[in-house]
């Protein structure tokens, strides 16, 4: 939540005309919520990633030319979304744990959704400290 109250903190109304100073807030907001939803949808949600293995690497999705698409996945399947791990279960055999843990195994989710999130939050923090301290230097900021 953000405060109006707290932007003359940020910088002095004399300079930055208070309202301005969430612009970055809401512009940073809006593509990390299109980037998070593009990377989490075709390389971390479960049901995805079930159902391209069975579109991929079981007898049940060969021969149905899936072209890679992964919002087709559902209509070239003829599997819903909702039902994705159940029908991965019945084809494979495999308990819900297992067939997540192959899921997780083959398509390393860790290294395309969880660890470049940490770098980005990491590589945040330390522009921030940098600016921060930058910031201090600079005679019309109330740093």
């Amino acid at each position: 939540m953000y405060s109006p109250v707290r932007s003359d903190t940020v910088c002095k109304p004399s300079i930055c005309p208070t309202g301005y100073v969430n612009i970055p807030v809401g512009i940073g907001v809006y593509a990390g919520s299109k980037i998070a939803g593009y990377v989490y949808g075709h390389y971390g949600d479960k049901a995805v990633l079930a159902l391209k293995y069975l579109a991929e690497k079981t007898p049940f999705g060969q021969g149905r030319g899936w072209n890679g698409d992964v919002a087709t996945l559902e209509s070239v399947l003829g599997v819903k979304r909702t039902e994705a791990m159940s029908k991965l279960q019945e084809v494979t055999g495999l308990d819900p744990v297992n067939a997540t843990r192959m899921l997780w195994d083959t398509y390393h989710v860790n290294a395309k959704v969880w660890i470049p999130f940490a770098i980005i939050g990491v590589l945040s923090a330390i522009a921030l400290w940098i600016f921060g301290r930058m910031a201090k230097r600079w005679s019309d900021m109330n740093a």
